[in-house]
């Protein structure tokens, strides 16, 4: 079935990464990061020094061995990429976002079917430290 992101050797579940992104992100009640601006408990933020090359690293230990495909937005224009999990979980990375300060962002979309428990559905941006 193609190519599988980051060149595994098959189609990987979510939960099969989590401990990948653990190692180098604070994961807390099964939220990554700290609470956004907005309030709300599902909007994340990771601050860094580089957060295009932060978000792109997270982005690329948490899809590995999903099914890639370019994002667009509605417009059709180009967004960044759209991963598809083993356990129909979707992560999308977005090297410029819809928010006001334009960081880049990740949208994670847990599926039902995944048991992992560890991780919720949630939007993280990459801010500057």
């Amino acid at each position: 079935m193609g190519t599988y992101k980051g060149g595994a050797d098959h189609y990987h579940r979510i939960s099969e990464n989590i401990s990948r992104v653990k190692a180098d992100y604070d994961l807390h009640d099964g939220l990554f990061g700290e609470r956004g601006k907005g309030g709300s408990r599902t909007i994340r933020n990771i601050a860094s020094d580089d957060p295009s090359a932060t978000a792109k690293d997270f982005y690329d230990k948490l899809a590995h061995g999903g099914i890639e495909k370019p994002l667009f937005k509605k417009d059709g224009t180009p967004n960044g990429w759209e991963t598809k999990m083993a356990d129909g979980s979707i992560i999308n990375w977005r090297p410029v976002s819809s928010s006001s300060d334009k960081s880049p962002a990740v949208d994670i979309f847990i599926s039902a079917k995944d048991e992992n428990g560890e991780i919720t559905t949630q939007k993280i941006h990459f801010v500057k430290r």
